[in-house]
């Protein structure tokens, strides 16, 4: 089985905030300034936060220059923040064991120092080492004691983070549901806050979620806001893993060409912030591709053997154990014997030694359980004769109140009973009134439509047929008359540009294009007509679309356009709008982004056009997402089911 990469958790220490390269500049400037030890340490500290996921050995730099000045200066709550900061540079880098060491001392300083909100920002980065190691039971061990300080601080971001790691631990045990609540739950608090980082974070998670759930389109969706949260905040770390992540969705949806160009963008990505391991991880992706879904053993070879030198550079054991497998694999399929033989045993030699790793670690954790468990059973001796002493007197009372308690039981259990069905009855009246609300909004809709068409026919055929009988005898007749009446030309354009305005009516009544062409040429027609002789610029996309759809789809997604195109001509102020149409397994999704001022809340809620749009979707079981701010423009996604 290939590696799919996750994303590696959240790195986190007390106020993160990653900016800028001019944020930098600006901070670098301030250091010949800053005449305080304690204060220069600190904006090392900031410098080094800003720089460990773009430059590690820069970052690395910095927080050695505010290690040194702590220790000078014996302030324990530098060192703290120090430690913490060089352990994350040693992770990004996948040096973990001398990641566990900073943290371990980080740990010790933060203790000394009172420094809580750094003792939960390494208790969390500690759960992350084990978490890619494997040992999930004391990454949530750790997490869960980060967690539970960050929420004594109040710290929102903390919070975040520690939900976000959580979640990814009931991830890999398959408890999807719950792993996408806590997801969910860390976004909120980073959304609280603004925390960019974190949000990016949580957008790469729900993506990949959504993706093994099989919600192709919301994984596409958050996957695509990842990327360019990551590309706002100058993230390339999590750029690379988003990348990754994408390459592995239209892999599954087996759009090959898009699945190298992403896997290719996060291999050149993490080559140059020099993490070898999850380079390997890329790398063995992209050969899985060739050989599982091109059949290309030589470039499959070729990228196995690549991903081979990083990984052993690395020391990443679990993708060596993968990567062997596969060569012995391909090496076997292409009549290799001698090397498939080599390599399947390497693959045997380094699962033993991943197995005594864990073995160890396991025998440890066991004998300081027994520790702790005989200290406890010698208390236990010592407080049991208190405990029967207790007891006796106890006993005498227990029965009494195990008596009302049961009658208060039975009371609440039948007043619970009688307003559960009053609920579940009121639950079922109203979904009944919904259901019909939904019919009645669809026949009118229906009804809407046909007669639409109807009135479209009747002034095409009709009325628009008699006037250009009219005008072609009009014609005839000047041209007889060889004398100048200008009141009659002048009649004859009047009859010629209601002759066009009569035909133009009809045609947005019900498009011939869409009728006729299907719904990507009636909105190719309908931007252009719309759009083409304004200042907007726009641009339209479609993917997987090779088919019509069902009448009322196209109907309404060439209407829900019409809508969205008016509001962006009348309210927007956008200089710049981009429409796609993509077809992605069950889903068809309209999405639609603008440059121009956003709009508010209020605007949404009571906007006509907008209440007109949420109607049609309902008619066909469809939603609506929005994602909008101030002068940040608009982005809409539209999804209707088209099975």
């Amino acid at each position: 089985m290939r590696l799919i990469l996750l994303f590696s958790t959240i790195l986190i220490i007390n106020s993160i905030c990653f900016g800028y390269k001019s944020e930098n500049d600006s901070l670098i400037k301030l250091i010949p300034q800053t005449e305080d030890d304690s204060s220069r340490a600190m904006l090392f500290c900031t410098i080094a936060m800003k720089l460990f996921y773009t430059d590690p050995d820069s970052a690395k730099n910095y927080v050695n220059a505010a290690m040194k000045i702590g220790k000078e200066i014996e302030n324990e709550s530098v060192i703290a923040k120090s430690y913490n900061i060089l352990g994350i540079v040693f992770d990004i880098t996948d040096k973990w064991d001398s990641a566990l060491y900073c943290y371990d001392k980080a740990i010790e300083s933060s203790i000394k120092s009172n420094s809580k909100n750094t003792h939960a920002s390494t208790l969390n980065n500690i759960g992350l080492i084990y978490w890619n190691k494997g040992d999930n039971d004391k990454a949530i061990r750790f997490y869960n004691k980060s967690l539970k300080l960050f929420e004594e601080l109040d710290d929102k971001k903390g919070i975040g983070n520690a939900q976000n790691n959580i979640g990814l631990i009931y991830w890999e045990q398959e408890r999807l549901e719950e792993a996408l609540l806590y997801q969910r739950e860390g976004l909120q608090n980073y959304l609280s806050i603004k925390h960019e980082y974190g949000i990016g974070a949580s957008y790469t998670n729900i993506g990949r979620l959504y993706d093994e759930i099989g919600l192709k389109d919301s994984a596409y969706f958050y996957t695509y806001l990842s990327i360019k949260n990551k590309l706002k905040t100058n993230d390339n770390y999590g750029l690379a893993i988003s990348f990754n992540n994408l390459a592995t969705i239209y892999e599954e949806d087996y759009q090959i060409d898009s699945a190298l160009n992403y896997y290719k963008k996060s291999i050149e990505t993490y080559k140059k912030l020099g993490n070898y391991g999850r380079c390997a991880s890329s790398i063995y992706n992209l050969a899985y591709l060739y050989e599982e879904k091109l059949g290309n053993h030589t470039k499959a070879e070729k990228y196995l053997l690549e991903a081979l030198d990083y990984a052993e550079e690395s020391g990443a054991k679990t993708i060596l154990f993968k990567i062997y497998g596969s060569l012995g694999r391909l090496y076997y399929d292409m009549g290799k014997y001698n090397l498939a033989s080599d390599f399947l045993l390497k693959r045997i030699q380094i699962h033993d030694s991943i197995y005594n790793i864990d073995r160890d670690e396991k025998i440890a954790e066991i004998q300081t359980k027994y520790e702790t468990e005989k200290k406890d059973k010698n208390i236990a001796v010592l407080e049991a004769k208190k405990v029967q002493a207790e007891l006796k007197i106890s006993n005498r009372n227990n029965w009494i109140i195990r008596l009302g308690a049961g009658f208060i039981a039975m009371i609440l259990f039948g007043l619970l009973l009688i307003q559960r069905n009053k609920r579940k009855a009121e639950s079922e009246k109203d979904l009944a009134i919904i259901h019909e609300q939904e019919q009645g909004i669809k026949a009118i809709i229906e009804a809407q439509e046909e007669e639409r068409k109807r009135i479209a026919k009747d002034l095409h055929d009709g009325i628009v047929q008699q006037l250009g009988g009219v005008i072609i005898s009009w014609r005839k007749l000047i041209n007889e008359n060889k004398t100048e009446q200008h009141y009659e030309k002048d009649l004859l354009k009047s009859l010629e540009d209601s002759s066009d305005e009569l035909r133009e009516i009809s045609h947005r009544m019900m498009p011939k294009a869409l009728s006729e062409l299907g719904v990507v040429a009636a909105l190719e027609d309908l931007l252009e007509k719309s759009l083409g002789h304004s200042e907007i610029k726009y641009e339209f996309e479609c993917f997987g679309i090779n088919e019509r759809f069902k009448e009322n789809i196209e109907i309404t997604i060439y209407r829900i356009s019409q809508e969205l195109i008016n509001n962006i001509l009348k309210h927007s102020e956008a200089n710049h709008v981009n429409f796609q149409l993509v077809k992605t397994g069950g889903i068809i999704a309209l999405i639609v982004e603008d440059n121009g001022k956003g709009f508010s809340i209020n605007k949404k809620k009571k906007g006509i056009g907008l209440m007109n749009i949420s109607s049609r979707l309902d008619a066909v079981n469809g939603t609506i997402n929005f994602e909008t701010g101030d002068k940040n423009g608009t982005l809409i996604t539209i999804n209707i089911p088209i099975i």
